[in-house]
């Protein structure tokens, strides 16, 4: 891209944007170093609940009535042993195409990253694609020889996109491209990583994740966050390759406190959806709840891409109401009813928020 066309869209997001002049959440302390993405959990190893209740906190630590429900019991889960997905699935991105449901979805071998696809023709009942991965690790001494995990994926003029995290110790996370002409048999870009830190900004350096992509009015809009402090950028793009970040990034910040009194939290993973307002689910992270840390489902609205709302809790799981995460929603019938797939203990779930009592998508075992 030559230096005109960058300064003309570096213009054009700066007109299509209104400043925010504070993000969602101040940040109290920056040097916070807690990471909710890595899938330690993950293994043989790992204990979790069988049917963890799918709840809210009030102020008073007791749960409410939700609006989203969902009935505990995991809709994908990790292969069998010796599998390229032995270890757990995590990070789903979940599209509907015709009438089926199709998932790409990262799955955890010890401590490689891989990519694989699966289809449903319900939500609930999923198969996994054979050949999966369908993307795999780079070769040896690459940026993402380690990891390749955590997809967004968009369908334009008959071109599947993919951007995914990449992970190499020399290098860190960085966000790269690849293109498909049927969702499974993916090709890399030459040049990825296409979205690395930026060393202007401090927040950035640890490495970026969580990438969320839309095409809009002829642009790519990304928002991604950081790992392991648990910020959320915004950035746009004419061809999905260079990328010119927002000016006032970061949008939204980690909430300020400090571990004593259980009161930070990090922000990461959002899934973004443009109704009447574009609407963000995305995880938030507390690495000193109950002593044990955990995740939660929340919630925001902007009207611009870049002015958040303070972020309204939507659920957790367990008794405590911590480990639900890495959101993917459908949203049907201008947002009366949308559909949710997340993660609990490296297994993929699945909830719905009903507004309009339809119910014909129900299973028969939905609380």
């Amino acid at each position: 891209m030559n230096q005109i066309t960058r300064v003309s869209l570096v213009c054009l997001i700066s007109l299509l944007l209104v400043p925010a002049s504070t993000s969602a959440a101040s940040l109290k302390d920056k040097n916070h170093n807690q990471s909710y993405q890595t899938g330690s959990e993950c293994g043989a190893d790992s204990t979790c609940p069988q049917l963890p209740p799918l709840i809210q906190p009030n102020e008073t630590g007791s749960s409410v009535a939700l609006s989203w429900k969902g009935n505990g019991i995991p809709v994908l889960e990790a292969g069998p042993g010796g599998s390229w997905d032995e270890s757990g699935v995590i990070a789903p991105e979940v599209h509907l195409s015709g009438n089926a449901y199709i998932m790409w979805y990262t799955g955890i071998s010890e401590s490689t990253y891989q990519i694989g696809f699966a289809t449903s023709n319900d939500g609930f009942t999923w198969k996994k694609n054979p050949g999966n991965p369908v993307l795999a690790v780079g070769e040896p001494g690459s940026w993402d020889e380690l990891k390749v995990w955590a997809p967004t994926v968009i369908h334009r003029s008959s071109i599947w996109e993919m951007w995914y995290v990449g992970y190499s110790e020399v290098n860190g996370s960085q966000i790269g491209y690849a293109t498909s002409q049927d969702g499974v048999n993916w090709v890399k870009y030459w040049g990825n990583p296409v979205f690395s830190p930026s060393f202007f900004d401090e927040w950035e350096t640890s490495g970026l994740i969580s990438p969320h992509v839309l095409f809009e009015n002829g642009l790519y809009h990304m928002w991604y966050s950081n790992d392991p402090q648990g910020y959320i950028g915004y950035a746009a793009s004419s061809d999905g390759i260079h990328w010119e970040r927002y000016p006032e990034n970061p949008i939204i910040e980690p909430s300020g406190g400090d571990d004593e009194n259980c009161s930070y939290v990090n922000y990461v993973s959002p899934a973004i959806i443009h109704l009447d307002e574009y609407h963000m689910w995305y995880q938030a992270g507390q690495n000193c709840r109950g002593g044990v840390g955990g995740y939660w489902i929340v919630h925001s609205t902007s009207p611009d891409r870049v002015t958040w709302s303070d972020p309204e809790w939507v659920f957790g799981m367990g008794e405590d109401s911590t480990n639900a995460h890495y959101p993917t929603v459908i949203s049907r019938h201008n947002g009366l009813f949308n559909q949710m797939w997340y993660v609990y203990c490296c297994k993929i779930y699945y909830a719905e928020e009903d507004l309009l009592n339809i119910k014909i998508f129900l299973p028969l075992t939905m609380q």
